[in-house]
């Protein structure tokens, strides 16, 4: 039982203007806080030097140490607990719910997707937000809050950040990390808004004939790519927002893991990072990352994407994330880390001052991915194809119950 200390009533509410939508709808990347269109490589295509086994993250100590380390990790993905801190930090969360009602997202009608829709327009100051009758909610970035639905789902978590000196440490190699790959590459302009990025992992859809890892455009993009993965504090990162999607939506951690292994199994794709189990993965490099209200609306419709905020900018004036559609901008300081469905539900920024430098570190997973695999690594025109009479039925029948069947994959909290 979670202690209710706060409980926000939010009227789920849309806050569109439908005479302007943004950005192109007919995009075909999958992302999160950015678009853009890089290209799929040829199967054979992958990055060398990524990531070696799971035991690499802790080369730095002794070795009797990290063999310790190694049989702990190995111990809890067998069983599927997870640690004792992450328990009791789970159990002592406090919950945000609102009156969001699930059964009626905006979804498409296979269930797997996000329903496109126009964006809400105007000013995304926080004064003009507030003004706007949405509710500033000061999150500190450490204090755990799972975010609830009407009925006391979990629709995403404020999660926090590790307890302990040494997170500081990654969380600002990782910022240098980013700047160094934004002077690399220099400023560019996308249609989730004013700065660069490069995206990384397998993706499907947009016309693509199967899955496949992305293709770097160039070859200093792909050099850049290539060190950003191999960075051991993006390894973390990317293992820590892995590790807290077990601990707070099992099933829909299983869902992906089993998903990801099977792609792997069947397709020469590579994973991003050997400790995390999201399919692809974008590095928000600014120097002022802000993006506009937007929806990713090809990643999977139930699934949570992990975004990790970085770099040093004031989060009391800017930076927050704003969930429109359940009426809340968060405080969102660096090295914190957030779940949202971010397929279903129009999120933003709240702009930095100038000369605050703003980065983030987003892991998700495409829908067209977990078709791929439920359909016997086909698409849904070669399946009809083969099916028979009745496989065809269970396929139409099969749409209308997936949205239903994907919301059974998210815990459920009780509140005092």
């Amino acid at each position: 039982m979670i202690r209710l200390l706060e409980m926000l009533t939010i009227q789920a509410h849309f806050f569109f203007d439908s005479a302007a939508a943004l950005g192109d709808e007919r995009h075909r990347l999958v992302d999160v806080d950015n678009s853009g269109d890089e290209e799929l490589g040829p199967p054979e295509r992958v990055f060398a030097n990524r990531e070696g086994p799971i035991s690499a993250r802790w080369d730095h100590l002794p070795a009797r140490d990290a063999r310790k380390r190694v049989k702990r990790f190995e111990t809890r993905q067998e069983s599927g607990s997870v640690k004792g801190v992450t328990q009791k930090r789970r159990s002592e969360g406090t919950v945000l719910q609102t009156k969001v009602i699930s059964e009626t997202s905006p979804v498409t009608s296979s269930g797997w997707m996000g329903l496109r829709r126009d964006a809400p327009t105007g000013g995304i100051s926080l004064a003009e937000l507030l003004a706007r009758g949405l509710r500033l909610f000061e999150w500190d970035g450490r204090t755990t809050h799972p975010l609830l639905d009407s009925v006391g789902r979990q629709i995403g978590v404020l999660l926090g950040r590790p307890r302990g000196d040494t997170w500081d440490i990654k969380i600002s190699a990782a910022a240098d990390e980013l700047r160094g790959a934004q002077a690399e590459l220099g400023q560019q302009r996308n249609k989730r808004g004013d700065y660069a990025f490069v995206n990384s992992g397998i993706s499907f859809g947009g016309g693509q004939m199967k899955p496949g890892n992305l293709r770097s455009p160039t070859v200093v993009h792909g050099a850049v790519v290539d060190r950003l993965l191999c960075s051991r504090a993006f390894q973390d990162i990317a293992g820590y927002g892995s590790e807290m999607l077990r601990a707070y939506a099992p099933r829909l951690y299983n869902y992906y893991e089993q998903t990801l292994e099977a792609l792997i199994n069947q397709h020469p794709v590579q994973r991003n990072f050997a400790s995390s189990v999201f399919a692809a993965c974008t590095f928000n490099l600014g120097p002022a990352t802000v993006t506009r209200p937007h929806i990713d609306s090809k990643n999977l419709a139930w699934g949570w994407c992990s975004i990790t905020a970085l770099g040093c900018f004031n989060p009391d004036i800017g930076g927050h994330l704003v969930l429109w559609d359940l009426g809340l901008v968060i405080r969102f300081p660096p090295g914190s880390t957030i779940f949202i469905q971010s397929a279903i539900l129009t999120h933003s920024n709240v702009p930095v001052v100038e000369g605050d430098e703003r980065f983030s570190f987003t892991q998700f997973s495409a829908a067209g991915l977990f078709r791929w695999v439920e359909n016997g690594f086909m698409s849904d025109k070669d399946l009809l194809k083969r099916a028979s009479a009745s496989g065809r039925a269970d396929f139409r029948g099969s749409k209308s119950t997936r949205w239903e069947e994907g919301l059974r994959m998210l815990e459920r909290i009780d509140v005092d």
